[in-house]
């Protein structure tokens, strides 16, 4: 009963999140870009902008730099090599019963490294006495008898992100060789009881591999 609850809870999360990708999109493009491009110095230096508008990539839903939902192999902020760029973002999706919002930062160190740091709540509307266990509960709702919810509970998690760029430059042009990197993120839920009643840990970590290649003047010139 309650791995099928969690499957279920997770899967409404996951369906609000990609029902409104154009509102994560748009939301982070317009929070995260513009502060990261304000961010940087015109000129060379330790801020200094050494990458075009919009290389940084869309501030994922997790923190990390990428296209919204899936982090991609570019670096936060618009820093090169010897520089430090920032992100910040705001992220805010809304369906008929649930609200998400997720507030971050993110730091680019020598266009190698990004750390990054993001709260996400998610507020459960009037679906929490459901996911309690209270009336209609049965075999096939969203039941977690040991769990206690009010209309308007929200599941709030901490992700705390680092990716480091292997090998490959997104930008060079004349090549297919895409830039490589590695990621990894440490989720932390501030209600481990609920989880727990959820048949969940309240901390876990996941990995990921990914490969980004931008061509400036269409993918066939």
């Amino acid at each position: 009963m309650k791995n099928l609850g969690l499957r279920k809870l997770f899967g409404a999360i996951q369906g609000a999140l990609w029902r409104t990708g154009v509102t994560i999109g748009c939301a982070a493009t317009l929070f995260g870009m513009p502060l990261a491009a304000h961010a940087a110095a015109k000129s060379g230096g330790l801020f200094g902008q050494s990458r075009p508008a919009g290389t940084g990539g869309v501030t994922t839903i997790g923190g990390a730099a990428g296209g919204g939902l899936v982090p991609w192999a570019l670096i936060a902020g618009y820093g090169g090599p010897g520089q430090i760029g920032f992100t910040a973002s705001y992220t805010h999706a809304s369906t008929a019963n649930f609200n998400a919002n997720g507030y971050g930062v993110a730091a680019g160190l020598d266009n190698r490294v990004e750390v990054s740091l993001t709260q996400q709540n998610f507020d459960l509307g009037n679906t929490g006495p459901y996911l309690a266990g209270g009336p209609p509960c049965s075999s096939t709702s969203l039941c977690a008898p040991g769990a206690v919810l009010q209309d308007n509970a929200a599941i709030n998690q901490d992700i705390i992100g680092v990716k480091v760029r292997v090998f490959g430059d997104a930008l060079a042009q004349g090549t297919w060789m895409p830039q490589v990197a590695v990621g990894a993120q440490y989720h932390h839920n501030e209600d481990g009881a609920l989880m727990k009643d959820l048949g969940a840990s309240a901390s876990g970590a996941s990995y990921y591999l990914a490969l980004t290649k931008v061509w400036l003047k269409g993918l066939l010139g």
